[in-house]
């Protein structure tokens, strides 16, 4: 139980954690200071999410999800985890429908929620979450694997709540058409009706999330750790993935941290002036639910 997983969980030290904050801010800067001295244009952020979007986070996702040893994972962390991300999308959804456009407008209210739903949701756990994790509690024998147990968190959320933020998004374009196009024209209105029905709108997340990398490589992470079984107490590198092959993996995944960190730092230039007055209010209050309400949540849930 809760109390069993807090008696074991590894204490930690402050030191290590300013090393990694340094290094996570360190690489950051180091984008942002490419761009805005022109060291290197904004446009390479295009490539740079793609390397890491499609080729490293899919193939460190698989191996660490491959890898894991599901008889050491603590089932009431991981659901707390869940309703916790499951608070914070219905609250983003709650500040959506309550900053809501007047009813002329043609964007429904829910398509924002699908945005907001996501913000709250997302999360950059593995280029900063794993470094901290990592740096605080490192796997030791007889404690629990906190980083191991971020990985299944990471694929629990992808599979549980990204998909309510996407059905949310598609269902708030599906009644955003219908309302403009019964402002313009009623009979295309009822052509439109009839083809974006439910089962289209479900058929359309589905999709979506197929066409993610990020959660084909979930699947087959876990896929791959049911058929080739992680040997209990196993503390080699490779555990249940041929060395040869955990080679290559290791050799792919490796530029991922560095990428992101430093696609972040590209990322914010121009963005940072947007923030003022009123335009800082609904990014604030998404972010205190985020960093603030879901963690507190998580956290007494799994008392």
């Amino acid at each position: 139980n809760a109390t069993v997983v807090a008696r074991n969980a590894p204490s930690f030290e402050l030191g290590p954690l300013l090393q990694a904050l340094f290094v996570i801010f360190f690489i950051t800067a180091l984008g942002y200071l490419a761009v805005i001295t022109s060291f290197i244009p904004k446009t390479s952020l295009a490539g740079i999410n793609v390397l890491v979007g499609k080729v490293c986070l899919p193939i460190l996702i698989f191996r660490s999800v491959a890898q894991v040893d599901f008889s050491q994972i603590e089932p009431i962390i991981v659901i707390s985890c869940m309703l916790a991300k499951f608070i914070a999308v219905f609250l983003g959804s709650a500040v959506a429908y309550y900053g809501a456009k007047p009813r002329g407008e043609a964007e429904h209210w829910v398509a924002r929620a699908g945005l907001y739903a996501m913000f709250t949701h997302s999360s950059n756990d593995i280029a900063i979450g794993l470094v901290v994790i990592k740096s605080l509690f490192p796997p030791k024998e007889g404690e629990v694997d906190l980083v191991s147990m971020t990985y299944v968190v990471i694929g629990a959320s992808v599979i549980c709540v990204y998909s309510v933020c996407i059905a949310l998004f598609k269902a708030g374009q599906a009644l955003s058409i219908n309302r403009s196009s019964s402002n313009h024209a009623r009979g295309i209105s009822r052509h439109v009706r009839k083809r974006l029905t439910c089962g289209k709108t479900v058929a359309q997340v589905l999709l979506n999330l197929l066409h993610s990398p990020s959660m084909l490589s979930i699947l087959l992470g876990v896929v791959y750790n049911f058929i080739f079984r992680v040997t209990p107490g196993d503390t080699s590198s490779n555990k249940n993935t041929p060395l040869v092959l955990d080679d290559a993996l290791k050799l792919g995944e490796s530029p991922y941290s560095m990428a992101a960190l430093f696609g972040g730092g590209i990322s914010v230039v121009g963005k940072l002036s947007k923030l003022r007055g009123k335009g800082l209010i609904i990014p604030v209050v998404l972010s205190l639910i985020k960093i603030m309400v879901a963690p507190f949540a998580a956290y007494y849930i799994s008392r």
